[in-house]
């Protein structure tokens, strides 16, 4: 036990030593998720004052001269735009493409006439697009909203005029829908309230897994490197610890590492997302009675305190998986830049396991096929989520135990397969049995 100690602490000093690992952990995810929200921030912002800004130059080509060409000419005046009269289509193309210029507006010949036999009239729009950005793309499309503003204003004096409610006369039908979560009810004001919880509570386990495997691995990987490059094998076999010791003493530390760098991870991946969100949730507001706490709280009631603890389970699995995958993939490695490109190949498979389980409808699949990918290695702690969801319960025992056998398999064989490697006849190994 005095050497497992040991052992230990020898690896978790090595670790917190490495400045390498320090700014990986700590100073990179603060300063990536940091840029990450102020880009959101500022595009989201950018887009917003694009959007909702008033006023504007507006290039007219009038073909009516009617009544109500002339009402959504004095309606555009009205509310601040610039209105630039063209001749033709040629010079009205001509002059949209001046980025100053929000775009075009053709009115028909038939306009007037159309509104006048309360048939649907429409304009034609000229925009120019000079930039794929969302935020020019919100403000050429400030001229589509022009178009709306005015068909609700003309709406509404047309309901007034003849004694009718202008906002039942723009929705006399709408709509709240009526949510069942398994023996849940939830009562939302559009589904898409529902959806982006689910959506993020089924990220958020393939997200925080890949970024908790790719930074083990790479950390599992570099530290054996270390000591292959710096002959510290022989002094370690020649302690009074077995392999399998050995390879848990390395294991721990990591793990111990790797959790608080994962921690930071998650904490600061928990606040973006919840930041962006908010970000998105003042465009809309949800109708009286239609909370999204409800929304939260019925989904935390599903997965449950057993449930969560299973996912625990079977992330650690997964965990100790992985650290004996990259110790294996460390054998290949004689120093650490060749240690780094081994591991950078097993990320993108990684990855994809672990988010298939996004893009495929687990629920309408045979009985046969779901036990299969309960026993897919990585992929099943993807979708133990899912199954959580659908109350599989069966499949989520089943992924559980497959989990952590396949990590005790790999971590036994591990044991003996990487120690072996460094006892070859150039080096004469005494361990001490004090």
């Amino acid at each position: 036990m005095k050497a497992f100690t040991r052992i230990l602490i020898k690896e978790l000093k090595s670790m917190i030593r490495d400045p390498k690992i320090i700014v990986a952990m700590i100073i990179t995810p603060f300063i990536l998720v940091g840029i990450m929200y102020a880009v959101m921030l500022f595009s989201f912002q950018q887009a917003v004052e694009e959007a909702t800004e008033q006023g504007g130059t507006v290039v007219l080509l009038n073909n009516d001269h009617g009544y109500w060409a002339g009402d959504f000419i004095e309606f555009l005046r009205e509310n601040g735009y610039k209105v630039v009269e063209a001749t033709n289509r040629d010079e009205l193309a001509k002059l949209v493409q001046n980025r100053e210029v929000l775009g075009g507006i053709v009115i028909p010949q038939d306009f007037t006439a159309n509104i006048t036999r309360n048939r649907t009239a429409y304009l034609e729009l000229y925009v120019y697009l000079a930039s794929p950005s969302i935020a020019y793309y919100g403000s050429r499309a400030r001229i589509d909203g022009i178009v709306y503003s005015y068909s609700r204003n003309l709406s509404d004096r047309l309901a007034e005029a003849i004694g009718i409610d202008p906002s039942y006369m723009s929705s006399p039908v709408s709509s709240t829908y009526t949510v069942l979560l398994r023996d849940k009810v939830v009562k939302v004001s559009n589904l898409g309230e529902i959806a982006s919880v689910l959506i993020l509570a089924s990220m958020m386990v393939p997200l925080v897994s890949l970024v908790l495997a790719s930074f083990l691995v790479q950390l599992t990987a570099t530290s054996i490197a270390v000591e292959k490059e710096e002959k510290m094998f022989e002094t370690l076999l020649s302690l009074p610890i077995s392999r399998f010791g050995l390879i848990l003493a390395k294991i721990t530390a990591v793990v111990i590492v790797g959790l608080i760098g994962v921690s930071l991870y998650g904490s600061v991946l928990l606040w973006y997302f919840q930041a962006v969100t908010s970000l998105s949730s003042t465009a809309g507001a949800s109708q009286p009675g239609m909370s999204s706490v409800s929304v939260f709280s019925s989904i935390a009631e599903i997965y449950g305190s057993q449930n969560l603890m299973l996912l625990v389970l079977a992330l650690l699995g997964f965990v100790l998986f992985i650290l004996a995958l990259s110790m294996i993939l460390a054998l290949f490695a004689e120093d650490v830049r060749s240690a780094q490109m081994i591991t950078g190949y097993i990320i993108m498979p990684i990855a994809i396991l672990m988010f298939v389980n996004m893009f495929l409808d687990v629920s309408t699949l045979p009985a046969t096929t779901k036990c299969v990918l309960a026993l897919i290695p990585i992929a099943n702690t993807g979708f133990i989520s899912s199954f959580i969801f659908m109350g599989e319960n069966l499949l989520v025992y089943l992924a559980v135990v497959s989990s952590i056998t396949y990590a005790l398999i790999t971590i036994y064989t591990v044991s003996y397969t990487h120690l072996r490697a460094h006892e070859t006849s150039l080096h004469l190994v005494c361990r001490l049995l004090l």
